[in-house]
């Protein structure tokens, strides 16, 4: 399951609570999640703290929202490894 909460800090800035974990059928969910944020305000950030888990499909999500300026917020240990730590 994941769950995302959307709290606008300001005009300008939104911050997407990801809670659970990013795998399979719930990659589209964030990716659809991001994109209106990215519509409707000029910075986006993932408070990823409550990330648990993410497949490969997830984490290559979660790289290429970094590579679109998209920024990792509160990302625990684990995770981090995940996403610098790639599958051969």
């Amino acid at each position: 399951m994941l769950r995302i909460t959307v709290q606008a800090d300001s005009r300008t800035r939104v911050r997407l609570i990801v809670e659970g974990r990013l795998i399979g059928p719930w990659n589209p969910a964030l990716e659809a999640a991001v994109s209106e944020s990215r519509a409707a305000y000029e910075r986006v950030h993932l408070d990823l703290s409550g990330l648990q888990f993410a497949d490969e499909q997830g984490l290559s999500l979660l790289r290429r929202f970094v590579s679109e300026n998209v920024v990792l917020e509160r990302v625990s240990p684990f995770i981090q490894e995940l996403l610098t730590t790639r599958l051969e």
